[in-house]
């Protein structure tokens, strides 16, 4: 092995696969939420409260938890329903600087 000692051999065999790898891998991405963070706080709540009324016998503790569920859920639509607002109102605002935008809203919808 040309009077090189293993150690040397895989040292450079080691050196020479990270710099390849470094080279030809790309870094790993961070995938951001496409869940706003209120929703997703609202969804968390949703499925404790889920858990509790699963783990729940006694009938006024389940009617509570029942009524909190029912308040979720209305605060999930509101959530949905601002959000559909807020892109309409930036599609009609767009429709004369970028009327693509616009129709790309339209045809979603």
């Amino acid at each position: 092995m040309q009077g090189k000692d293993i150690d040397n051999i895989l040292s450079l065999l080691t050196k020479i696969c990270y710099e390849t790898c470094k080279k030809h891998i790309p870094k790993k991405r961070t995938n951001t939420s496409k869940i706003p963070r209120d929703r997703k706080i609202i969804m968390i709540k949703r499925h404790k409260l889920q858990t509790k009324l699963k783990n729940t016998t006694y009938p006024p503790v389940r009617v509570q938890i029942t009524e909190k569920l029912r308040e979720l859920e209305e605060q999930m639509q509101k959530s949905h329903k601002e959000q559909q607002r807020k892109e309409e109102m930036q599609a009609v605002s767009n429709i004369q600087q970028n009327s693509k935008f616009f129709f790309a809203y339209a045809r979603k919808n």
